[in-house]
């Protein structure tokens, strides 16, 4: 397994690395992209329908802000690919019995590229909501992401956002202008795989110990699948207040320095 793996990232940190796993079929990358967009999509709408329609039923209602609020979608798709190649070797001449020479020599190259892919959707809450249901988790291709087949718990967040309103710990946000039209909810998800593999051939000869001890050839595949779903006040423009675009801002610089961090640490 780890001679196939290595195998089959034999080139990484050569070229600019493929959204996808298989290199050849870059069409999968695409349907993935696709089914991540859609997928979030539709948990919007259903966590956004649930929520208000329950709301409506109450005696007083507390989410009708909503109706004025726009929801920004933001994915970034990190990609890092390494290899490294470190062959070595001891050379062990003749030498009288009383004096043994050893000559040990070794060599290492190394090669890093990163692929970082950013898309924003902005929707206004109120299009959302009048969209009819739709089904989360549907795959396309043989490409898949966990973003689609998880629960992103977008509904989850909003619930207690709006408990805090209902139990009167926080004021709701119906003005227009004022501190409450900055009112935000942020919410962030990332999952990041790393694969990687090995290849350590050695040989002993009478003389010469090639590759006796360390790893001859290794390389790694990083994939970052990142994002941040932010609801604010807005209208068909855009967010209207500064809240929720500073705090969308700070979350994906948050993470380029976070990945920028893994990255210079990891060997």
């Amino acid at each position: 397994m780890p001679l196939g793996i290595a195998l089959a990232l034999g080139g990484c940190g050569t070229y600019i690395p493929e959204i996808q796993e298989n290199p050849f079929s870059p069409g999968d990358g695409i349907l993935m992209v696709q089914a991540i967009v859609q997928s979030v999509r539709c948990e919007m709408i259903g966590a956004l329908k649930n929520i208000i329609k329950e709301d409506q039923a109450r005696r007083r209602p507390v989410a009708r802000f909503l109706q004025h609020w726009g929801a920004q979608m933001t994915l970034t798709l990190t990609i890092e690919e390494k290899s490294s190649l470190a062959p070595s070797l001891t050379w062990m001449p003749p030498s009288p019995a009383s004096a043994v020479f050893a000559l040990g020599a070794g060599a290492n190259v190394g090669a890093d590229a990163t692929r970082t892919d950013k898309l924003s959707f902005y929707y206004l809450v109120p299009a959302l909501v009048k969209q009819q249901y739709c089904a989360t988790g549907v795959q396309q291709g043989s490409e898949n992401s966990l973003l689609v087949r998880s629960d992103l718990k977008l509904e989850q967040i909003l619930r207690a956002y709006l408990s805090t309103i209902g139990t009167q710990q926080a004021e709701a946000p119906t003005l227009t202008s004022g501190a409450l039209k900055d009112d935000v909810v942020s919410h962030d998800i990332k999952f990041d795989i790393t694969s990687g593999g090995n290849l350590t051939p050695s040989w002993t000869l009478t003389r010469v110990n090639i590759n006796p001890s360390g790893t001859f050839f290794s390389a790694s595949r990083e994939r970052t699948h990142d994002l941040i779903i932010t609801l604010g006040p807005g209208d068909d423009t855009g967010f209207t207040g500064n809240a929720a675009p500073s705090a969308n801002a700070s979350l994906q610089l948050s993470n380029a320095i976070t990945t920028g961090f893994k990255s210079a640490l990891r060997p």
